[in-house]
């Protein structure tokens, strides 16, 4: 069931529908702001449009990199898993 969640992006309010709880929405909601209020401190004289795709392309490249980190952990998880049950099977 859809949920109507308001939220506050730099200081504009938004009303949005969501299958997640409102918790979670406005934690998501509080990420961007914080993001985007990180991006505006470097460069204040950015328009909005300039801002929102900076902050797009900053959480973008953040959810890559830990997707990779993600992949490589799988991938330790899948060898040692691998080794452990080839010496399980060597002792039966």
């Amino acid at each position: 069931m859809k949920e109507k969640v308001t939220v506050k992006i730099l200081d504009q309010e938004y009303q949005l529908l969501s299958e997640e709880n409102s918790e979670y929405v406005k934690k998501v909601a509080d990420f961007v702001d914080k993001k985007l209020r990180e991006i505006r401190e470097q460069g204040p004289s950015l328009s909005e449009k300039k801002l929102a795709i900076l902050a797009a392309f900053h959480i973008a490249s953040d959810y890559f990199q830990l997707l990779e980190r993600y992949e490589a952990l799988l991938d330790i998880i899948r060898s040692r898993t691998e080794a452990m049950l080839k010496r399980i099977g060597s002792n039966t």
